[in-house]
């Protein structure tokens, strides 16, 4: 006796064809009549619609937050964010008033990025404060050569921390990627002796 499998998806994908890019005319807009146009059961993922319209999906997270109701646009359904047909109609028309707003007022005034450091990252002293179960972290206070700069607690990255010991005055050099610091140098031989 063999049981087939019931298919328990309800969510649809959309069809295969140009990719995303392709998809979205000359204004920026997508062709809707691509989907199926089945009413009563016709969802798509948030991360296939981001695809399919061209954009972030951070960007229709944030548009859903602030302007897309639930139920009527969008849902729930196995941990995925699907959304229905007129939620994505809504999702367009916001997207192509967004544009059109941001035609009209010029370039937009984001936040430029800081420039890129020139040269490798400049060494500072630090002593050992605390040594963490976590064998990659440590914490330490800074002691800067600069007079105007003030000693501060950081979080330093470090390969192995079994042969610190507190008080040792290590080399570290700030990671521009997070607030963590980078520990510079040879790791200690023994506990506490270099």
């Amino acid at each position: 006796m063999t049981m087939q499998k019931k298919s328990r998806r309800s969510v649809q994908t959309p069809p295969p064809g140009p990719a995303p890019a392709a998809a979205a005319s000359r204004n920026g807009s997508a062709n809707l009549s691509a989907y199926p146009s089945n009413p009563f059961d016709s969802f798509y993922w948030e991360d296939r619609v981001a695809a399919w319209l061209g954009i972030a999906r951070k960007r229709i997270l944030s548009i859903r937050r602030r302007a897309l109701t639930e139920g009527p646009d969008w849902t729930v359904r196995d941990w995925q964010v699907v959304y229905t047909r007129d939620g994505i109609e809504k999702l367009r028309n916001l997207l192509a008033d967004l544009r059109v707003s941001t035609s009209q007022d010029g370039p937009s005034q984001e936040k430029a990025e800081p420039p890129a450091p020139s040269g490798p990252p400049e060494h500072e002293k630090a002593k050992v404060v605390r040594i963490y179960a976590n064998s990659r972290l440590m914490q330490a206070m800074t002691t800067p050569s600069d007079p105007e700069k003030k000693p501060a607690l950081v979080m330093v990255r470090v390969r192995d921390n079994k042969h610190f010991m507190q008080g040792m005055i290590i080399d570290v050099v700030h990671d521009a990627r997070s607030e963590h610091w980078q520990f510079s140098g040879r790791l200690p031989r023994r506990r506490g002796k270099w």
